[in-house]
């Protein structure tokens, strides 16, 4: 059975659809010209919309006072709404909130991960080869569309196996990503990509062939820190197992799927989904930003939509403005006086650039692993950070940023 019939049935099994009504959806998954005010079709993207909205919902129930049974409850619910939303796929490690997709329109042939936010148009179907990494706030697809009078053909993106698309990136319709290539942050991909590059800037460029890792660079962490880190870990009930944790801080290379890391991950997911949810009060939601940011000066002011990867990697000065749907990973420092704009992706974290390096692999010694590693992003004092800024990991910034700024390196790409 092909995947279109596999569609189909997935449709008729799990949402009353009936064969005979699905004739235009049929077209649509095949990429071929169909009506778009088909009854089947505006059902579909009702249903899609309303799978998505509940996926990002449930884990916004998740607080304090949610128990077990509750907790799993929910992830077996998300875990059965991602079966529905996507009737073609391997093993999907990871799927973050903010998820945006028309049931059956991306295909994952094999491993897939999507952090939080992932958007795919409703007007592009996606095939995503083997072990495709999406990381936060990617738009894949565009409104472009062939027209045939009343009718509509959807636009087609195709992503290579091992490929990695970084945080910010937004992908046009029509386009290919060739096998093992990275796509930098807050890239603009306009054109096709080829196999094993690294490709960055707006609109993306490749920079150049991918052979080797560059060497790793770590930054000091004084024992000072380190401890009172540990001492915030161990309130929390984390007192063991915490070398990952302090390879992270460290920029070291980590194993991203190491037991207790993976608690960590999901607690400092929960606790923010948590700050978000507008029920929750405002004395816990400072003792949540206490929790996230063991490390912060007085005056701190957080928007709404604050996303926090890893808790007690951002040490935040005096005085400090962050905005609305704000995203921070990796060890990230903020200096006193900081003003932060609505949208801004501060990402000190990802994978290696070799593909072969970021797979998963297993070991009798090591067990499972996926290595990642941690580049520090520094913010000086009394600096503001436009909205919709891009800030790129080894990056320290010493000046003020426009609105829509993508910095890498210690430089504004433009």
């Amino acid at each position: 059975m092909d995947t279109i019939k596999k569609k189909i049935n997935h449709l008729i099994q799990n949402f009353d659809f009936k064969m005979e009504e699905l004739g235009e959806v049929e077209k649509m998954y095949r990429g071929q010209f169909f009506d778009p005010k088909d009854k089947a079709y505006v059902r579909l993207l009702k249903l899609s919309r309303e799978l998505c909205t509940e996926f990002s919902s449930l884990n916004g129930q998740i607080n304090q006072d949610t128990t077990k049974k509750e907790r799993k409850a929910i992830r077996r619910r998300r875990h059965q709404i991602i079966n529905l939303l996507f009737p073609i796929h391997g093993i999907l490690s990871g799927v973050g909130d903010r998820l945006s997709v028309v049931i059956g329109t991306v295909d994952f042939l094999g491993c897939g991960y999507m952090n939080r936010a992932v958007h795919f148009s409703p007007y592009t179907l996606v095939e995503c080869k083997n072990y495709t990494i999406f990381a936060t706030k990617i738009d894949v697809g565009d409104e472009e569309v062939e027209r045939l009078g009343n009718l509509i053909k959807l636009n087609r993106v195709r992503i290579g196996k091992n490929t990695w698309i970084c945080a910010g990136v937004k992908i046009a319709g029509g386009v290919s990503i060739g096998d093992g290539t990275v796509i930098g942050a807050g890239a603009e991909v306009k054109d096709s990509i080829p196999s094993n590059v690294l490709a960055v800037g707006r609109p993306c460029k490749v920079v150049k062939k991918v052979t080797r890792q560059p060497l790793d660079k770590y930054h000091e962490v004084n024992l000072e820190k380190k401890q009172k880190i540990l001492a915030h870990l161990a309130s929390l009930g984390f007192t063991r197992g915490l070398n990952g944790y302090i390879k992270m801080l460290e920029g070291k290379k980590f194993n991203s799927i190491d037991v207790v890391l993976g608690k960590l991950f999901n607690l400092s997911h929960e606790l923010s989904n948590e700050y978000n949810n507008p029920n929750t009060s405002k004395a816990r939601k400072e003792d949540i930003l206490d929790i996230l940011f063991p490390h912060h000066g007085v005056n701190l002011k957080v928007g709404t939509d604050l996303y926090v990867d890893m808790l007690g990697m951002t040490e935040i000065g005096d005085n400090v403005t962050i905005g609305k749907s704000v995203y921070m990973s990796g060890a990230v420092t903020i200096g006193d006086n900081v003003s932060i704009g609505d949208n801004v992706l501060l990402y000190g974290t990802g994978h290696s650039i070799v593909a072969n390096e970021r797979k998963v692999g297993f070991s009798v010694t090591k067990g499972l692993y996926e290595y990642s590693q941690s580049s520090p992003i520094e913010i000086k004092g009394n600096k503001k950070i436009g909205k919709n800024s891009i800030i790129s990991p080894n990056s320290i910034v010493d000046e003020d940023l426009k609105e829509n700024s993508l910095y890498v390196r210690n430089k504004v790409i433009k």
